[in-house]
């Protein structure tokens, strides 16, 4: 092994002393988490339509148009993502998005709203 390519000692310490809990999950736990997720989800159907519309296409039925009187569909964005990006490491950002992806899921699972796909790095909700 070439010590050219390995952190040196302060890269290490900076990076510990940066973690916290949700850094150290185990990696057989993400394993099962992505295990889990797959069994729940057969295909990016169910990213982009509602359960029943993916549910009728991953059977093969033919899926009616339907109508609604109300939709209302949520942008978010985060304000001075950018800067954020450039301050913190890169497993700091994508925790902070992952807690943050985790509440609108929670609100939207509770009020049983459908969670559209990430249209860029946006994420659109109806």
């Amino acid at each position: 092994a070439n010590s050219y390519f390995r952190p040196s000692a302060r890269d290490v310490d900076y990076i510990l002393v940066e973690m916290d809990a949700h850094d150290t999950e185990p990696v057989e736990t993400l394993q099962e988490n992505l295990r889990e997720n797959l069994k729940r989800r057969p295909t990016s159907l169910y990213d982009v339509f509602p359960k029943h519309i993916a549910d009728a296409l991953n059977s093969g039925k033919k899926v009616e148009a339907e109508s609604h009187d109300i939709v209302t569909i949520v942008f978010s964005d985060i304000v001075g993502f950018t800067t954020i990006s450039e301050r913190f490491t890169p497993i700091k950002v994508s925790n902070m998005l992952d807690r943050l992806y985790k509440v609108f899921d929670a609100i939207a699972d509770k009020h049983k709203i459908f969670k559209g796909m990430r249209l860029n790095r946006s994420r659109a909700s109806s």
